[in-house]
């Protein structure tokens, strides 16, 4: 049936309302999902930041690389000549270091700086290495004893860099025989507990 033109021209007034009406949801829809994106992106890039293990959880900290020094030990298997030392830390066994610790040369020691910092460290270019590495912590100073010539006794003496290491340490990388052996070794990451346990941990 023919529509006049008056329902002709309703019919032709509700069909632009309508489309102008699904346009503008759909615009409408389109500017909630950009949104929606451009917030989720802001989240998940903030998220990221701090869910990676080296900028968030240790802030940014990596390892230093891997340095040559050399390395003694002192005392004997019982690391009682350990005990006290200039960082104060007592006795080493009750406070949670055990026996895995060194004496530092003051180039490495800076002025009591690195007190509590812990080491990784492996024996290299030696017959007497073991192989891998240990870890250990600084817990003493070794003076220089400038009546020994640095080369031959006087390991201690700036500017050398120098761990004496606790006798129980330094058989962990080395025959003890060996006296001295040159080492690589890079600092890492030290967490003391409440309890007096400790944990090294490497990034």
């Amino acid at each position: 049936m023919a529509l006049n033109v008056e329902e002709a021209s309703f019919s032709h007034t509700n069909f632009t309302t309508h489309s102008k009406i699904k346009k503008s949801n759909k615009m409408v829809s389109f500017y909630h999902s950009w949104s929606f994106f451009c917030f989720f992106s802001m989240i998940t890039l903030i998220f990221s930041r701090f869910i990676n293990p080296t900028a968030a959880v240790y802030h940014g900290y990596a390892p230093s690389p891997w340095t040559l020094a050399h390395a003694t030990f002192y005392g004997d298997e019982s690391a009682s000549a350990t005990m006290g030392g200039a960082c104060g830390y007592g006795n080493l066994i009750t406070n949670g270091y055990g026996t895995d610790t060194a004496a530092l040369s003051s180039t490495l020691f800076s002025d009591g700086y690195a007190c509590g910092q812990c080491y990784q460290i492996k024996c290299v270019q030696s017959p007497w290495c073991y192989r891998g590495y240990t870890t250990v912590t600084a817990t003493n100073l070794c003076p220089p004893n400038w009546s020994q010539d640095s080369n031959n006794g006087g390991w201690c003496n700036p500017p050398r860099t120098h761990f004496d290491m606790a006798k129980p340490a330094f058989m962990k990388i080395a025959q003890w025989k060996a006296g001295i052996v040159p080492v690589m070794y890079r600092t890492c990451i030290s967490i003391t507990l409440v309890q007096g346990n400790i944990t090294n941990t490497l990034i």
